[in-house]
């Protein structure tokens, strides 16, 4: 008889906390995976920066142009927008708070440094490169205020020959 009341005790208080244990624990579950879909929907929206074209091998002397795109999920504005180079690698993944003051390059193009451009748009810009060496460059975009960089790519200038013309004329200065 004591074992029966027991199960009939239990029965009638444990099995309602039983049944408000599980239904508060589906709400949990319910209530983080509905916060996670409104963190995921209010994250910023993906913005993409890459070259279209990849400049090859010059001689000295010669121009070179850089071609990139901006894609972007909406209609955004950009305040500045270049292809930064140098002769020292700054290799590695740039974040949207690595600004170019804070990078190697000491060169950049000017077509696009200073407006009001809309995206998502593509960009050309070209810069000469009067000496030999090897060039490191990534384009770069300034969209509200934070950094979009691509990877850095690089090539080579190679020394123009010299004719047999140049050679008396440097002959004549000597």
């Amino acid at each position: 008889m004591i074992k029966k009341i027991k199960k009939t005790i239990f029965f009638k208080a444990g099995f309602p906390l039983l049944i408000f244990l599980i239904f508060f624990t589906l709400l949990i579950i319910f209530n983080y995976q509905k916060a996670q879909k409104a963190l995921k929907d209010n994250s910023s929206p993906e913005i993409k920066i890459f070259l279209t074209t990849f400049p090859q091998d010059i001689k000295a002397k010669n121009t070179q142009t850089f071609n990139w795109q901006i894609d972007t999920p909406n209609t955004y504005t950009t305040s500045q927008t270049a292809v930064y180079y140098g002769s020292q690698s700054n290799s590695g993944q740039l974040n949207p708070q690595d600004s170019p003051q804070d990078q190697k390059y000491t060169h950049y193009t000017t077509d696009y440094l200073h407006g009001a451009f809309f995206l998502p748009d593509t960009f050309s810009s070209s810069a000469e490169f009067p000496l030999p060496g090897q060039i490191y460059y990534r384009a770069y975009a300034n969209i509200n205020g934070q950094h979009y960089w691509t990877d850095e790519y690089h090539f080579t200038i190679t020394s123009l020959p010299t004719t047999s013309s140049e050679t008396t004329s440097n002959e004549a200065v000597k």
